[in-house]
């Protein structure tokens, strides 16, 4: 019997499409500036790479996350409600990171809401797993 994770899926397609984009445009900033590995002193790539590597870093482990604590049977709203919050947090923090090389509102609040979904889904896995 299939398991329908409704939730992750719904959430793995514009976090998979923000991924591509971002290697995308990591692709096309090397392409363009003829420099195939590091940045070379190119900021607008140390961004862009930057972006990048922060959503490879986090993007999985939420959606592995949200997964479990689908598949765990966790409050529907709870889980809908994470998804907005982190959903919105990645935008944020990509915004954040490849307009600024220092500290900027996207930045700051973008992962500091990246990782308070984190933390609860972890322990929203937890709780479940304890009941």
């Amino acid at each position: 019997m299939p398991v329908a994770l409704p939730l992750t899926s719904f959430i793995a397609l514009p976090m998979t499409i923000l991924m591509v984009g971002l290697a995308y445009r990591v692709a096309i900033l090397r392409r363009k500036n003829k420099i195939g590995i590091g940045v070379s002193s190119n900021k607008t790539l140390a961004k862009a790479m930057a972006a990048h590597s922060n959503a490879v870093e986090n993007i999985p482990l939420a959606l592995i996350l949200f997964a479990l604590a689908e598949f765990q049977g966790a409050n529907v709203v709870l889980l809908s409600a994470c998804a907005v919050v982190f959903v919105t947090a990645r935008c944020l923090n990509t915004l954040g990171v490849s307009q600024h090389a220092g500290n900027s509102f996207g930045r700051f609040y973008g992962i500091i809401l990246n990782w308070m979904v984190i933390i609860l889904l972890a322990f929203t896995n937890l709780w479940l797993n304890l009941l």
